[in-house]
């Protein structure tokens, strides 16, 4: 699945996909990819952060509109990910 900033954003609201099935997609495309030394440190909290706004989700529902326009652009160019829920 080719997934845009937009697209991202409407499957966490939706709960087409989750948090954690999306921070695993880009943890396996930044391993994919570490021949371009393209991302240089990694959050080793990236997961547990993950499941808390699933969690965070669950409970209260969605904070709203996902913005990850913020995301360093390198993780997006380009990049075709695989996200299940």
């Amino acid at each position: 699945m080719r997934l845009t900033i937009e697209d991202a954003s409407r499957g966490l609201q939706s709960g087409r996909f989750t948090s954690v099935a999306l921070t695993k997609a880009y943890l396996a495309r930044i391993t994919e990819t570490e021949e371009f030394h393209a991302v240089l440190q990694v959050n080793p909290d990236a997961l547990d952060m993950a499941r808390q706004l699933d969690e965070e989700r669950f409970r209260s529902g969605a904070r709203g509109y996902v913005d990850l326009r913020h995301r360093p652009q390198t993780l997006f160019a380009g990049a075709e990910l695989t996200v299940g829920g």
